[in-house]
């Protein structure tokens, strides 16, 4: 197997597993979310706040480490993921009693 095909399924089964524990995390969060897109919105930007900008913070602060650039590019990437799923979920969501 060339090393190339290695590579890229790193990231596709990370992307995959975040999307899977998003929605399951949004499953858990939605009774006490806003209905409608405002929701998944709220969520998504605390998901993204908690998981991915929070830990550039903490290495700055706490351990003296400087994100570069790349790491600030990833977190706004994530970020946006992280929002986009946030109102898709929200959207495609239907309350079943």
């Amino acid at each position: 197997m060339p090393l190339g095909d290695i590579y890229w399924i790193g990231p596709i089964v990370a992307d995959l597993i975040q999307s899977l524990f998003f929605g399951v995390l949004y499953g858990f969060a939605q009774p006490g979310l806003p209905k409608g897109i405002s929701g998944g919105l709220l969520f998504g930007i605390s998901f993204a706040i908690c998981a991915f900008v929070a830990p550039a913070f903490y290495c700055y602060n706490l351990m003296q480490i400087q994100p570069s650039n790349l790491w600030w590019v990833w977190a706004g990437f994530q970020s946006v993921f992280a929002v986009t799923a946030g109102m898709i979920n929200s959207l495609g969501w239907e309350e079943r009693d």
